[in-house]
C-alpha cells in the first residue's frame, strides 16, 4: 500500500465517497425491471427483394403509429434467387416488427408468388422455398394478426429502392435506417443420413440383414 501511495502521489489522486448509494440502486433496479412500452396501433410492413448478376439485397420499411418510420436494408453475402430475396426481406421485416413489440402488423409485397404461397393460394414446390415457407409461417405465428397483402409496384417504391441499397427522402420526425450484412441464408439445408446401397451390401451381416432381405424379396430366414 505504501508503494502504491508513493507511485500515485504525483497524480494528485483523491478518493471521494459516493453519496446516496441506496437511492441510485433503486433507480437502477427500476430502470432494469421496467418493461419497454408497447406502441399502440397497427403496424404496416413493406418488403421487397432484388437480385442480379452482381449483388443481392432486400429492403424493409416498417411504419408505426404517429411518425415512426424504420428503414432496413439487407445486403447478402451469398447468391440468392428473386424468390429467396423476397422471403429474406419478409423474415427480416417480421423480426424487426417483433423487436418493436408489435402485436398486429400488415405485411405488403409486390411479389405475387410469395404472397400467394404465404396465404395458401399457391403450392410451394421447391425444397428451398418450402423451408422458407415454414420458417415464415412460424414467424407470423408470433403476432396476434399478420395478414399478407399484394400491392402494385407503385405502392412499394420505398422498399424497392431500399432493396437496391438506395434511400429516399420521405420526411419523418422519427427516422432510423438499419443496414444489415446477411452472410448466410436464414434457412439451412435439412440434414439426413443417406445410406449407399452398395456400401450396405458390402458390410457384414447384422441384425438388420434379415429385415432388409424380407423387404427386398419377401424371404424370411429363420435361425
Amino acid at each position: 500500500m505504501i508503494g502504491w501511495s508513493v507511485e500515485l502521489s504525483e497524480f494528485d489522486t483523491r478518493y471521494e465517497l459516493r453519496d446516496a448509494i441506496k437511492s441510485q440502486c433503486l433507480v437502477d433496479i427500476s430502470a432494469e425491471l421496467t418493461p419497454l412500452p408497447t406502441l399502440s396501433g397497427g403496424w404496416t410492413l413493406y418488403v421487397d427483394g432484388s437480385s442480379n448478376k452482381t449483388t443481392c439485397g432486400a429492403g424493409v420499411v416498417l411504419e408505426g403509429s404517429g411518425d415512426l418510420l424504420l428503414d432496413q436494408t439487407l445486403r447478402f453475402g451469398f447468391r440468392a434467387t428473386n424468390n429467396q430475396t423476397e422471403y429474406e426481406a419478409l423474415l427480416a421485416g417480421l423480426n424487426l416488427a417483433y423487436d418493436m413489440r408489435a402485436h398486429e402488423v400488415t405485411c405488403k409485397s409486390e411479389f405475387h408468388v410469395m404472397v400467394g404461397q404465404v396465404n395458401g393460394e399457391f403450392e410451394v414446390k421447391e425444397p428451398l422455398l418450402q423451408r422458407y415457407y415454414h420458417v415464415t409461417k412460424n414467424s407470423i405465428a408470433r403476432f396476434n394478426k399478420a395478414p399478407m397483402e399484394h400491392i402494385p409496384r407503385e405502392e412499394n417504391k420505398r422498399a424497392d429502392i431500399l432493396s437496391k441499397l438506395l434511400v429516399t427522402n420521405k420526411k419523418s420526425h422519427q427516422r432510423s435506417i438499419i443496414q444489415i450484412w446477411l452472410r448466410h441464408p436464414s434457412v439451412t439445408e435439412t440434414e439426413c443420413l443417406a445410406i449407399d446401397e452398395a456400401e450396405a451390401e458390402a458390410e457384414t451381416d447384422n441384425w438388420m440383414t434379415p429385415v432388409i432381405q424380407y423387404l427386398k424379396d419377401g424371404t424370411c430366414k429363420r435361425e
